[in-house]
């Protein structure tokens, strides 16, 4: 599960007004058997915008995990749409990796 809480730029603004308050929930997911795919499936508010559903479809890539890079876009969007290039990683997680092969300790 994913807590969203982003600012993000708008490239049609410029100066200190430029960034846009991106708040909301959603799942990313990543594996495979052969080559690792991902997929993040989001509800946001973008500004002050009416929530929408964002998702990024299967799309290769996870394999950088925990940072993650997508694209998502208003699902089921025809003529017009808003979509999110998210480069994002952990901020205040460290990741603890085992010093023992076997995980066992």
């Amino acid at each position: 599960m994913i807590a969203v809480r982003w600012r993000t730029l708008d490239s049609s603004m410029a100066g200190p007004s430029s960034s846009v308050p991106v708040r909301g929930f959603g799942q990313y997911v990543y594996g495979g058997d052969f080559a690792l795919e991902q997929r993040m499936n989001l509800m946001l508010r973008v500004g002050k915008d009416d929530p929408a559903r964002f998702d990024s479809g299967l799309a290769p890539g996870g394999d950088s995990f925990p940072s993650i890079d997508t694209r998502v876009s208003i699902a089921g969007a025809r003529c017009f749409d808003t979509v999110i290039d998210i480069h994002a990683e952990p901020r205040g997680m460290p990741i603890q990796r085992s010093t023992h092969a076997d995980g066992d300790r």
